[in-house]
């Protein structure tokens, strides 16, 4: 089992072994907040334990234990664990997909967790059953385990594109990330430089564009403001260091640059729905089933 690690930057490069070209870990979280990111790989998640609130723009979607999501890749989506929670997270890149699924770059891959179609259930069972028996595996590292986690991670794929996947003739309208060098820029500058105060001017600087252009085009991208974004990015700091360390709250918020008290309790409240005391109360308890 595998502690969740701190997040690197909100455009992630997916890190793979070369005996599987495959992301899979299993997952335990005491507890965390990833603001908006994306990477170019397909991304599951099957919840063990716990709960996990997931957002893909700005649908949001409550998962509970034995629930499965498929995510799209170069998709805008966001994850908060309030409660411990344990979670299988696979994640596999476009560039192996395409070698083995048709067209997969023109796929488009819905899912939503417990769909009301009797096949989408039974597709639904069979991708939980594969990433279990892939997770055996992985754990227990039987004689031929190789060989065995390959064979459930082509029978994936075959079922991805055979049940899941839907051919385009044309992208869809909402889901794939356009614009990824200009946002990469704005990120990398955002990560850098959160715990000090950023002016809308400064961060339209590095783009180049007017501050009134750049707000319009944060928002229509990310489907929030520059701001928001700021603050969530702050406060995924701040609720690691709650759980981490022991350090005083006003410290915390100190180090990561968030200097208005009024406006930190109410995002707080409104993310967690819970105070920061109460965070740290309920730290380390075991996940919740």
């Amino acid at each position: 089992m595998t502690k969740i690690p701190e997040p690197q930057g909100y455009y992630e490069v997916v890190r793979t072994p070369e005996a599987t070209n495959i992301r899979f870990e299993t997952i335990t979280d005491s507890g965390s907040f990833i603001p908006f990111h994306w990477h170019h790989a397909l991304e599951m998640i099957l919840l063990l334990q716990g709960c996990m609130e997931l957002t893909l723009r700005q649908q949001t979607w409550q998962l509970q234990a034995d629930d499965c999501f498929v995510i799209q890749a170069d998709l805008l989506h966001a994850t908060k664990c309030i409660h411990a929670s344990r979670y299988i997270l696979v994640q596999i890149p476009m560039d192996f997909l395409c070698r083995y699924v048709p067209d997969a770059e023109h796929m488009f891959f819905p899912w939503k967790p417990k769909d009301a179609s009797r096949e989408a259930n039974a597709c639904h069972n069979s991708l939980k059953a594969l990433l279990k028996q892939m997770q055996h595996l992985e754990e227990a590292k039987p004689d031929g385990y190789l060989l065995s986690f390959n064979i459930c991670l082509f029978r994936l794929l075959q079922l991805l594109y055979e049940k899941v996947g839907v051919t385009l003739t044309a992208p869809p309208r909402q889901p794939l990330l356009q614009n990824k060098e200009r946002l990469e820029t704005v990120f990398d500058y955002t990560l850098e430089n959160y715990a000090k105060p950023i002016s809308i001017r400064e961060i339209a600087g590095c783009l180049s564009l007017q501050p009134e252009y750049f707000c319009r085009f944060f928002k229509k991208q990310m489907g929030i403001t520059y701001l928001e974004f700021l603050n969530r990015v702050r406060l995924s700091r701040i609720y690691r260091d709650l759980l981490d360390t022991n350090e005083p709250l006003r410290q915390i918020l100190e180090t990561h640059g968030f200097t208005n008290y009024k406006l930190f309790r109410r995002m707080f409240q409104e993310q967690f729905h819970a105070t920061p005391s109460q965070i740290r109360e309920k730290r380390g308890q075991d996940p919740q089933s």
